[in-house]
């Protein structure tokens, strides 16, 4: 009885909140954040962004079911689902702080303060994924068998 109503509960982690959350922070991603850059580099003007709200929200939906066994059998019956959500947890933030960067860097109108501003943004882009690659080849994200606590 009691495995039956946590792999319930499980489940209804996985689709209520878990799934919505990785979904809603690719799109996100990639429609939001990134086309935001974007429009203020073409415009000039600074846009409001939202993008580390978003990776506060995925983040904990992320930490709970990583802490909590129960939820954590989504990422043992589907293991390339751990690796995909620290990553695309790791993007949001890159391109947060991106778009933070952009958001300061564009709020005063300056064609210099603009050309520097993208280019900062660029570098930092740049070194915090050669950051994100070095620091996942030294430790993978690999989920093992002796890691459960279940």
């Amino acid at each position: 009885m009691k495995k039956s109503i946590s792999n319930v509960l499980a489940v209804i982690w996985f689709f209520g909140v878990f799934i919505w959350a990785f979904i809603i922070g690719l799109i996100r991603l990639f429609i939001s954040i990134i086309p935001n850059v974007l429009r203020m580099i073409g415009t000039g003007y600074a846009v409001k962004s939202g993008g580390f709200v978003l990776c506060f929200v995925c983040a904990v939906v992320f930490f709970l079911t990583m802490i909590v066994p129960v939820f954590r059998k989504c990422y043992y019956k589907l293991p390339w689902l751990y690796p995909a959500s620290i990553i695309l947890l790791m993007n949001l933030f890159i391109f947060s702080i991106a778009e933070f960067i952009m958001e300061k860097g564009f709020s005063v109108m300056s064609v210099n303060r603009h050309v520097l501003t993208v280019f900062l943004v660029l570098i930092q882009i740049v070194v915090c994924r050669a950051v994100m690659s070095v620091y996942l080849k030294k430790y993978p994200l690999v989920l093992r068998a002796s890691d459960r606590l279940e």
